[in-house]
């Protein structure tokens, strides 16, 4: 309900008790009664009496009806000033007509709220001087006595006099106070002296004015009449009565800040000293004798100092520093920290609170008020501190002198201070300007040495904490602007101080046995976010203190090894302290150990971890920083340079040492390991270094037994530590090293981790054996060693391979290594956690490096048949690594000339001019090197014509830039080979035969490079059984060889190939190129001419050999031939093409496997990079890729004949088909033969397309785990390096068959991707599945959107009107994705495409917004997505200039306007009555999401204003009338809603409409029954917006609300009906404006405030009896309530005569004596209660004087007070008093509290 939601806004959510009182009270009774203000009981009865007697004295009446006439004067509409003096003049003049003897005032209260109407501040000054002649009569008429009576009729007007009043006014008031007001008796003045302070004190603001002194004495005139005002009793001697008038004072200043000058002014003079001398320890303490306050003083601080302190709090917080200054002068003169009232009385919180606003004003940076605060902090200054000069005793007496500071500041303000901020900056949750007004605060403290050197200690730690745990509380941005100013108080700090806190942080986390895991955890984590995040790079900490604090932390974390060992809570601790350390020694640069200003005298022992070594050192260290404060000035470090280098190389040793043989510290060995190093490469001679020890536990460790991770977490910290021993040893230390055979088993266990079946840790294995090798390049031993594993592999055994495997990915990552560069355009990113420290190498040093290994495993090349033979045939497939065995192989065969002296022999011997190339003694080398270059030749490589293409390496000596190629280079070093033999074809037999054989090679060599025709003959022997039936074998046998296989699938293959050939009528080398070589080209590669060649072709062919296709199934399943998969697949590829006729009936199977094989290791694989993943051994890259290479294939294959039996269906077209009988009974078969073939094409395209989808469905999944595996939360960042390498390799492979798969089927590869749930979803950093699917679509070169556009608009139209597609064009539907979730992807990509993109799209999209407004009912379903679709459109034009511009925006523009008529009219108007207004399918954007969506940029779309009032007049017509003619309003109105309201008021061009539209809400008769929520969120604005377009739309409103009136009211049930009928229209338009003024913004009323004010009186003046009645009093209140929330004081001055009138008489009415109960029901005197209960708590200046009528506002309320005779309560205490009175109890129910304890919480907080 709308009335809940006023309520809910205007009541404050902190309440006070008097409120729910007097809800309670009202539920009692509703009686009331007039009563006056602040009478008692006797004088109440002594007026009621008078009044009774002057009823019956006729000259009183005539006097009251003569008053009466005067007074209605000013009920006259819109008075100018001199109509308000001509009416001041008739009530004077009606005044002085009162009979003799008359000691009241008849109409007082009408009387009274004239005269305070007549002293608004806008009036001018005559019209106030002729009130305030009123005043003083009427005072002097009713005397003291009934003054004292009336004082809470008249004072409230008169009150605010003083504030405004003009210099002639300001006598004329003071006159009125001193002559009548001051004068009275203490027990009348006592409840208003508040509001008579506050109207006195603007008289106190000017020191020189001329009325300050007359203002001082009647203040001091207050003073002397309220000390009568009696005793409190929380004080037993109390010698002055100056307690009340105190507290008074400093309740004005606390809520008063206009009045503070004023008490500033008074405090000056006035406020006595309460303190004298400083109180020693004994009497802080309590045990000696205390320092007894005056009794001026005790009347300061009586009955509790508790409002001193916040007066005081409220002047140092004030805004204007002339305020500041003045109270911090106060505070030195008359409240030092000394001060027996903070020392002993006040209250640990109530000081701290003090002391939190005095240091505030240091963020003023004013010089004034910081000298004020450094002399209140510490102390006052001595008797001879100003007469001192100049002698040798005086830098002791100033020395002394701050001492004598500092003992103060700590004895009275460190702990208030420290606790003052830690409570600020300790709070759970604090805010961004909190923090950084404290880290403000606390640099300014730290400018006074005295303040710092005690204050540090404090609230260092818990200051930092605090900004540690911000971080994780707020946004990025938020942090880093609390972090710059965290900064400058950590700048702030000498460098001593902030180590010896760091230091103290980790010996609380070590030294602290009672403290928790979490606390210890905690601190070291402090430690580290200091390191981290703060200025630690000057040179004193360079250089200094932070070697000393790692040799403390290394220090301890050897102390607490020696405690406990097995415990896993100190293994934690031990890794957050190394943690400190590596961050420590990252900060120190090399120079630190270089320092020669340390100690040399300090003696230290070797530091182990059973001696009390480790004790030693770090008390040294903290003495040093304790003692002396860190200060290298006043003493020298506790180590000398070479001393803090030993430290810190046996520290980090041991501690390194020990996690090597403790099993459990293996994860934590990696970081160890590197702080050990770093510390190693930083200390420039490593003499504490234990090299035997280093290398014992090493090689143990590595030799002991571990898993596959912790295997390479061992072999690469030893490698870095390694590495960093040889860079920084002696001699002879390396020597011991190169000894110990660390090194070897280094490379050892590195080697076993290139294993191909485990890719985990290839490239970070790779690096750290070049790490390795770096270290000692002069013993070569990765060279040595690698050559060693290749060499000591047994030929022709089952794992001869796996050395040349190992190498071959030492080989591939050494190149990547060296060039520094990622293969496969991978994009670089972040380095593993353990990446290690690499030098720069050429690649040309790995090269030589690996040149001997590389011939060793060439050398396999000679083992024919074997699996390293295999192997090496696949790996010299890639062009790269053929090209540097050839150009090595001819480098190393050219290196092999002749010296001068045999060039010079030869040339004697012979007339050729050619060079003679080898001497006898090399040609066993030569001979070496061609069996190589043969061996290479004879492999079947496909690549080899490309590779000689390629330049080669100049041959020239000295080399010089050539052209020629690798061809050319090894023709002509073959030939000089050659000629050779000739030339020695006479020597000895054993010589010549040798070179007969170079000879040979040579020319066999040469032959190669000739020749490119096969010579093999054409034979077909019966082995199709035998052969299948080993293959059987192969693949369910484990012990069957890896080269067997091969063999068998080559023999096989060779058979199939020959019959097939054979078969086919042509020769072997007729035949055309294999398929593998078109698919991976194109899938389209061939024409339509070569596919019906080959169809006819295979007409002739018999079947495929029985279980050919099953034995290809299990080979490419079975685990056995997981090595010699590539050949699998290739013999796959090239025996497919020959049975591709009957291909059809075993494609699923077939592709069903490759996709289960993909999928099964690509699980695999993904676990195996994840952090708490197998180690079991998974598929290679390559095996992925060769079975990726078969699906292509096969699918390449099917698609292919599946256009061949598509042309061969179709037929000859131009046939004359024969007449009669006999043609139709031959047309008829040939008809059915058509439809069956026809059929039969439709199933094997159906087969195609579903085997389609599961390849799509796979490199998918490939390519989304390639992209996003990284951003999973279980990612092993160790393994980065590794991933990005194979991820790219397998995302670049998976998209370029995507990119073949959309090339020939766009549309079921587009759906099937749709239909696509990819299972990585681990992480919130992966983006949905539609978000994958459109990077990938822009990814593929055959998805551009030229292509892939139609395929979407046919997908469309297949599932709303596929009639109006050809047949070719229409989707198979069996893709699971409905017409909706397409037009959401329509939309998605649309906004995804670049802005360039539209020209290439544009065409079809016109085209098919044609089609579908030509039949929209069909597309209904999808007609809101084509607005968003529109939309997208016309933004992509707006940024582009291509075409016709305007025809384009005309276009969409004419589109928008049909289709938005579309879909108005393709749905019934009930529809959009529905609360929820569902979309058809149910998706969950429904039309007025959309509009939400569309409408904010209609104007992109329609840019002729006609064309969008015709949009907004559709929308307004279709939705927003329809809601609000429904039945259900508001229930159907919902938030999107009200939103599109919202964003259709923006279109100005459709202003006029929308206008109606929001008018229609505001007058419906329902508007207050919307949820509270939508109107917060929604209503207001878009009453806000209307009304600004509105401005006399409250006038118009409270037009419409009769004045109240009596005549022509008829009696009988007609009469209430009528009354009542006025009331409820009365009220419903109250509530509007309340509404509306809520709407508005603050200060928007402030034109309309008379004609509110007008309105207001006149229903205040309405009676039970009329029409409207007085029952519009509650909607009255409430439309008051909103105009103070929403106007500003200073506009509300002629509203408060009106409020306070009102709520008295309201108030009054609650009393059981009253007359008017017709006036006020319960909801009225509800809604009054709220109103006073919303002053009091907004606490207006204004309002102030007048609240001491309703609540004591002063100390009364918690201390009643015990001397008082007669006190006066306020009007609120009265009624509950007299109520509970009334009210019956039985014995047995609580007695409620009185209620004047209610005002606690407003006047003491």
């Amino acid at each position: 309900m709308i009335a809940g939601f006023v309520h809910h806004h205007l009541q404050a959510p902190d309440a006070t008790l008097l409120s729910q009182a007097l809800e309670d009270l009202g539920g009692r009774s509703r009686t009331v009664c007039t009563l006056s203000t602040t009478q008692s009981s006797q004088d109440r009865l002594a007026d009621t009496a008078f009044a009774e007697s002057a009823k019956h004295d006729k000259p009183y009446r005539r006097w009251a009806s003569q008053i009466e006439r005067a007074v209605a004067h000013f009920d006259t509409a819109r008075l100018e000033w001199p109509d308000y003096i001509s009416g001041l003049g008739r009530l004077l003049k009606a005044i002085q007509a009162h009979p003799p003897d008359t000691r009241s005032l008849p109409h007082k209260t009408l009387v009274a709220n004239k005269l305070a109407q007549c002293l608004d501040p806008s009036l001018p000054s005559g019209v106030h001087s002729k009130a305030l002649e009123i005043y003083d009569f009427i005072f002097t008429l009713l005397r003291r006595d009934g003054l004292a009576q009336d004082l809470g009729v008249f004072l409230p007007g008169l009150s605010p006099v003083l504030s405004f009043a003009s210099l002639s006014i300001r006598p004329l008031f003071l006159t009125l106070l001193e002559k009548h007001v001051v004068n009275l008796d203490a027990s009348a003045l006592r409840p208003a002296l508040r509001a008579l302070l506050l109207a006195v004190l603007p008289g106190l603001e000017e020191e020189h004015s001329e009325d300050f002194d007359r203002s001082f004495k009647v203040v001091g005139r207050l003073r002397d009449t309220v000390n009568a005002g009696g005793e409190y009793p929380s004080r037993s001697v109390i010698k002055s009565g100056d307690e009340f008038f105190w507290q008074c004072l400093f309740l004005a200043c606390i809520s008063s800040p206009s009045r503070r000058q004023g008490i500033l002014v008074f405090l000056a003079r006035q406020l006595p000293k309460l303190s004298s001398a400083i109180p020693t320890d004994d009497q802080i303490d309590g045990s000696g004798p205390t320092e007894e306050l005056s009794s001026a003083a005790e009347a300061v601080v009586s009955p509790e100092p508790g409002l001193l302190i916040r007066c005081f709090v409220a002047g140092l917080e004030d805004e204007q520093p002339l305020i500041q200054r003045g109270f911090l002068d106060l505070l030195l003169n008359h409240l030092p920290l000394h001060s027996p009232v903070l020392t002993a009385r006040v209250r640990s919180h109530d000081l701290e609170r003090l002391v939190t606003a005095a240091s505030a004003v240091l963020s003023r940076r004013d010089m004034s008020l910081n000298r004020r605060l450094w002399s209140w902090f510490l102390g006052p200054e001595g008797p001879d501190e100003d007469s001192e000069v100049a002698s040798p005793s005086t830098p002791l007496i100033a020395e002394r002198r701050d001492t004598a500071k500092e003992e103060y500041f700590k004895r009275f303000a460190l702990a208030p201070l420290s606790d003052s901020i830690l409570h600020t900056v300790q709070d759970s949750h604090p805010s961004l300007t909190q923090l950084i007004k404290s880290y403000r605060t606390i640099f300014s403290l730290l400018d006074r040495s005295e303040i710092s050197h005690s204050l540090i200690p404090k609230i260092f730690a818990p200051s930092l904490d605090s900004l540690l745990r911000f971080r994780t509380q707020s946004s990025s941005s938020s942090f880093q602007e609390a972090l710059r100013s965290g900064s400058a108080f950590f700048d702030g700090i000498d460098a001593g101080a902030v180590w010896l806190q760091i230091l103290q942080l980790i010996s609380s986390a070590f030294d602290e046995q009672e403290a928790s895991f979490e606390y210890c955890v905690a601190k070291l984590d402090l430690v580290c976010f200091i390191i981290g995040h703060f200025n630690v790079h000057d040179e004193e900490m360079l250089a200094f203190h932070i070697p000393l604090c790692c040799v403390f932390t290394l220090s301890k974390v050897l102390q607490r090894a020696a405690i406990s060992r097995e415990n896993q809570s100190d293994s934690v601790i031990q890794k957050r302290a190394v943690h400190v350390s590596e961050l420590l020694v990252e900060q120190m640069p090399e120079r630190v150990h270089l320092n020669a200003s340390f100690r040399q005298d300090a003696d230290i022992g070797h530091l182990g971890k059973d001696d009390d070594t480790t004790s030693k050192v770090t008390s040294s260290i903290m003495r040093f920083y304790t003692e002396h404060d860190g200060d290298l000035s006043s003493s020298p470090p506790p180590f000398s340079s070479q001393q803090i280098a030993d430290l810190l190389t046996q520290s980090s040793q041991q501690i390194c040492l020990e996690a090597f043989v403790d099993n459990s510290a293996i994860p934590s060995v990696a970081a160890k390991a590197k702080l050990f190093s770093d510390i190693l490469l930083k200390t420039p001679e490593c003499h504490a270094l234990n090299i035997r020890s280093l290398a014992d536990r090493s090689r143990a460790a590595l030799l002991s037994g571990h898993s596959h991770q912790e295997c390479f977490v061992l072999a690469s910290s030893v490698s870095r530590i390694y590495f960093a021993a040889m860079s920084k040893a002696s001699d002879d230390q390396k020597s011991d090293l190169r000894r110990s055979g660390l090194g070897l088993v280094l490379v050892q266990k590195l080697w076993q981790l290139m294993s191909p079946s485990s890719p985990k840790f290839h490239v970070e294995s790779a690096r750290a054996l070049w790490q390795i090798d770096s270290a000692d390049p002069r013993e070569n031993i990765l060279e040595s060693s690698v050559s060693q594993f290749v060499s000591e592999a047994k030929p022709m055994s089952e794992d001869s391979a796996e050395p040349a495997r190992r190498f071959a990915m030492l080989w591939t990552h050494s190149m990547n290594i060296a060039s520094g560069a990622p293969k496969h355009g991978s994009i670089p990113r972040r380095g593993s956690l353990t990446s290690l420290v690499t030098t720069s190498i050429e690649t040309q040093d790995h090269q030589s490096k690996l040149m001997r290994p590389l011939l060793l495993v060439l050398e396999g090349l000679e083992e024919i048949g074997s699996e390293l033979y295999f192997f090496l045939c696949g790996w010299l497939k890639s062009s790269g690594n053929l090209l540097t065995v050839i150009d090595v192989l001819i480098s190393k065969l050219s290196s092999l000339k002749p010296t001068p002296e045999q060039r010079a022999e030869q040339a004697v011997e012979s007339d050729q001019h050619r060079p003679r190339f080898l001497h006898s003694d090399r040609t066993p080398e030569s001979c070496y090197y061609l069996k190589l270059f043969l061996a290479l030749f004879r492999l079947p490589l496909e690549n080899m014509d490309a590779v000689l293409s390629t330049p080669g390496t100049p041959l020239a000596d000295p080399p010089q830039e050539s052209d020629e190629t690798l061809h050319a280079n090894a023709m002509r070093v073959c030939l000089d080979i050659a000629l050779l033999g000739f030339e020695k074809s006479n020597s000895k037999h054993a010589e010549a035969t040798s070179y007969s054989e170079m000879q040979c090679q040579a020319l066999s060599i040469v032959q190669r490079l000739l020749s490119h025709a096969d010579k093999l003959e054409l034979e077909l022997l019966t082995l199709e059984r035998d052969l299948l039936d080993m293959l059987g074998k192969c693949t369910r046998s484990g012990l069957v060889a890896s080269s067997v296989q091969v063999s068998t699938l080559e023999t096989t293959k060779t058979y199939l190939r020959f019959r097939y050939a054979l078969l086919l009528g042509r020769s072997p080398h007729h035949r055309k190129p294999s398929s593998i070589d078109g698919s991976r080209a194109s899938l389209l590669r061939r024409s339509s001419v070569d596919r019906r060649e080959e169809k006819d072709a295979a007409d002739k062919l018999s079947r495929p050999p029985d279980q050919l296709l099953k034995r290809l199934q299990e080979g490419i399943a079975s685990p056995h031939a997981r090595n010699v998969l590539e050949s699998w697949v290739n013999f796959l590829i090239d025996v497919l093409p020959f049975y591709a006729h009957s291909l059809f009936q075993n494609l699923i199977p077939l592709v069903e496997s490759f996709c289960k094989q993909i999928n099964t290791n690509l699980r695999r694989l993904r676990r195996s990079f994840v952090s708490d993943g197998d180690d079991k051994s998974v598929m290679s890259e390559t095996s992925l890729i060769s079975l990726l290479n078969g699906l292509e294939s096969t699918l390449a294959i099917a698609h292919d004949q599946l256009a061949v039996e598509g042309n061969t269906s179709m037929g000859p077209k131009n046939l004359e088909a024969p007449q009669g009988l006999l043609g139709n009974v031959v047309s008829g078969v040939f008809a059915a033969e058509t439809q069956r073939t026809r059929q039969s094409s439709a199933n094997s395209r159906l087969t195609v397309v579903l085997c389609l989808q599961d390849a799509v469905k796979t490199c998918f999944s490939i390519w989304s785990w390639a992209a996003y595996g990284q951003n999973d939360d279980k990612f092993d960042s160790d393994c980065q390096t590794s991933f990005n390498y194979l991820s790219s390799r397998l995302r670049n492979r998976a998209r370029r068959l995507l990119d073949q798969l959309f090339l020939v089927e766009p549309l079921e590869c587009l759906e099937t991707l749709l239909t696509t749930r990819d299972v990585l979803q681990t992480s919130q950093t992966v983006p949905s599945d539609f978000a994958k699917a459109i990077s990938l679509l822009h990814n593929l070169d055959g998805s551009r959107p030229k292509r892939l556009m139609p395929a979407l608009f046919n997908s469309l139209y297949s599932r709303t009107n596929p009639s109006a597609l050809e047949q070719g064009r229409v989707s198979t539907m069996t893709s699971e994705v409905s017409e909706t979730s397409l037009s959401r992807f329509l939309v998605e990509y649309t906004r995804a495409l670049d802005d360039d993109a539209m020209d290439e799209i544009w065409t079809d999209c016109i085209a098919f917004m044609k089609d579908v407004l030509s039949n929209p009912f069909v597309h209904k379903s999808i007609l809101q997505y084509l607005l968003l679709f529109l939309q997208t459109l016309a933004e992509k034009v707006e940024k582009t200039n291509f075409g016709e511009q305007r025809k384009m925006r005309r276009e969409l523009s004419d589109f928008f306007q049909r289709l938005l008529q579309a879909i108005f009219a393709s749905r019934p108007a009930g529809l959009l009555q529905d609360t929820k207004l569902a979309s058809v399918d149910g998706s969950g954007l429904n039309i007025i999401e959309v509009f939400n969506e569309v409408i904010p940029k209609l104007h992109v779309v329609v840019s002729e204003p006609d064309k969008q009032a015709n949009a907004v007049s559709l929308l307004s017509n279709n939705i927003f009338s329809v809601l609000v003619h429904a039945k259900q309003f508001p229930e159907n109105v919902t938030q999107s809603h009200l939103s599109l309201l919202q964003k259709t008021m923006r279109i100005q061009s459709g202003a006029k409409i929308w206008r109606k539209d929001v008018a229609e809400f505001y007058n419906h008769p329902r508007l207050f029954s919307f949820e509270v929520t939508l109107v917060m969120s929604e209503l207001l604005l878009i009453l806000r917006q209307w009304a600004l377009g509105e401005k006399e739309r409250v006038p118009e409103t409270l037009s419409r609300i009769p004045a109240p009136t009596a005549a022509g009211i008829m009696f009988g049930v007609g009469a209430s009906a009528a009354r009542l009928e006025a009331d409820k229209k009365s009220q419903l338009h109250l509530r509007r404006v309340t509404l509306l003024v809520l709407a508005l913004d603050d200060n928007a009323l402030v034109p309309h405030i008379p004609s509110v004010l007008e309105k207001i009186n006149e229903l205040l003046h309405a009676s039970a009896t009329s029409s409207p009645s007085s029952a519009t009093r509650a909607e009255v209140y409430l439309l008051l309530q909103a105009v103070l929330l929403k106007t500003s004081p200073v506009h509300l001055s002629t509203l408060w005569p009106v409020i306070t009138g009102e709520l008295q008489h309201a108030i009054s009415s609650a009393s059981a004596e009253s007359k008017d109960h017709d006036l006020y029901n319960g909801q009225s005197l509800l809604q009054a209660c709220k109103l006073l209960d919303m002053l009091l708590l907004i606490g207006p200046e204004d309002f102030q004087m007048h609240a001491w009528l309703f609540v004591t506002d002063t100390i009364d309320a918690v201390y009643r007070p015990s001397g008082v005779e007669s006190a006066t309560p306020s009007l609120v205490d009265e009624i509950a008093e007299e109520m509970s009175q009334e009210a019956p109890h039985t014995p047995g129910d609580t007695i409620n509290t009185p209620p004047n304890l209610t005002a606690r919480s407003v006047v003491y907080y």
